[in-house]
């Protein structure tokens, strides 16, 4: 009976030892498989063809490409005539009259908006991916520094330079934004806004390049542009 015994212990360790090793081992296995299906599907490791609708989202993902950030240097200046009717008479009282000076720095940053991107406007064949863009336009004007002066005889306010301002450009809203409309009305007429336009679509096209590399993850790809 003893001899019975020991042949039965013999086999029953080695079945343990075996179910012991073996499944913790098969558990490993079975969740680095499954970990890999998923960081293949959710990662993007497989490769997935490119289309319109993908570049698109991509594209609107961003929101706002920002292109161009200028920094200049500019004048204001109003004068605020002494005029008034006496007897039906138009009088001019040259003492009374003031006139406010501002020189001011400010920041022009240019955009593209991305969100205007359709499927319509990405055609892609092979590596070769075509946008339509709207053209950049300028996103904000930022017065990073100002000073303002009021000029004119002692029977005058000099205090209130930006109030005076204020006062007299009532329906333009605060002085700031009529430093804003300034810059950028000088730029406008001076043709200066075209040709940092024209700056801002050369550079949209390099940094949309490289974006759409990196958001597609393929350095292969050909990017041509044409703006509207």
């Amino acid at each position: 009976m003893s001899e019975i015994k020991t042949k039965r212990s013999f086999f029953r360790i080695p079945l343990s030892w075996f179910l012991i090793t073996l499944l913790p081992l098969i558990a490993i296995l079975g969740i680095v498989i499954s970990w890999k299906s998923f960081d293949m599907i959710w990662f993007g490791e497989e490769e997935a063809e490119v289309n319109s609708v993908m570049v698109m989202g991509a594209l609107h993902s961003e929101n706002t490409l920002n292109v161009l950030s200028l920094q200049n240097t500019e004048t204001y200046a109003i004068t605020y005539p002494a005029t008034y009717y006496f007897l039906g008479k138009k009088v001019t009282i040259s003492p009374l009259e003031k006139k406010v000076e501002v020189t001011y720095n400010y920041t022009i940053n240019f955009g593209v908006d991305l969100k205007e991107v359709q499927p319509d406007d990405i055609t892609v064949e092979n590596n070769l991916v075509s946008i339509r863009l709207p053209k950049p336009i300028h996103t904000s004007v930022e017065i990073t520094d100002d000073f303002a002066k009021t000029v004119g005889s002692f029977l005058i306010n000099k205090s209130k330079p930006r109030e005076d301002i204020e006062q007299y450009h009532s329906n333009y809203g605060s002085y700031v934004h009529i430093l804003r409309a300034n810059a950028l009305t000088n730029l406008m007429e001076t043709g200066k806004y075209e040709e940092l336009q024209n700056k801002a679509m050369d550079n949209a096209q390099e940094n949309l390049a490289s974006l759409i590399k990196t958001l597609l993850k393929n350095e292969e790809t050909e990017i041509t542009v044409e703006f509207y």
